[in-house]
């Protein structure tokens, strides 16, 4: 999506805590009522956001603004 140029990788880094917000609520929904569970479930989706972060920002990179 970012090298498609839809979405920046600034707005990907500055909506980060919707995105977690939002892991936790999905997580809520598909896991029973374990809270471990949830958390079980969205740490890794957390994590997998943040490694996808890193791949875009040594492969692609923030176009130069001038």
């Amino acid at each position: 999506v970012v090298r498609l140029g839809f979405v920046k990788l600034s707005t990907l880094r500055k909506n980060r805590r919707f995105v977690i917000v939002g892991t936790f609520i999905v997580a809520a929904f598909i896991t029973p009522t374990d809270l471990f569970s949830q958390a079980f479930m969205a740490v890794p989706l957390i994590l997998l956001y943040e490694a996808t972060l890193l791949v875009v920002a040594f492969t692609i990179g923030e176009p130069e603004t001038e």
